[in-house]
This record gives C-alpha cells, structure tokens and sequence, in this order.
C-alpha cells in the first residue's frame, strides 16, 4: 500500500466515515471517540512528514553523510 492511499484512508476513519463504503459511524463506534480521532489525525500528521524513500534526491546533498577528503583543492 502507497503512503497517500493509507493517509487517506485513515482521514476517513478520522472523519468517521467508513473509506470503503462512506457510511457514516454510528455515534456509539470507537471512530467516533475523540480520543481516537486524535490519534487517527495525528497518525495521518506523522504519515505526512515521513519522506518518502523513492522521491528524488534534494539537489545538492548527493555528498551528505560521504567522509570529507581534505587533499582536494577548492574553488
């Protein structure tokens, strides 16, 4: 499962619809809690900021994390 499907799924939870059919939860449904609808946002929150591991590189830090080498000139 991609990334953006599951933040979109878990959106739904939090809205408290089901994302496969968009029925609304009863108001009884754990979904409905406000404890849970918390943590369900911030779970989608913390979904958001995790970078994905097949976006390209960020120009310029192709050397990050490579050893320094102290015998090459500047310029």
């Amino acid at each position: 499962m991609d990334k953006l499907k599951a933040i979109t799924i878990i959106e739904a939870l939090a809205s408290g619809t089901d994302p496969l059919t968009g029925e609304i939860f009863p108001p009884e449904s754990p979904y409905q809690h406000v404890e849970v609808v918390r943590a369900l946002f911030m779970a989608t929150d913390a979904l958001k900021k995790v970078k994905d591991k097949n976006a390209p590189p960020v120009k310029g830090l192709e050397n990050r994390g490579k050893p320094w080498d102290y015998n090459t000139p500047l310029n």
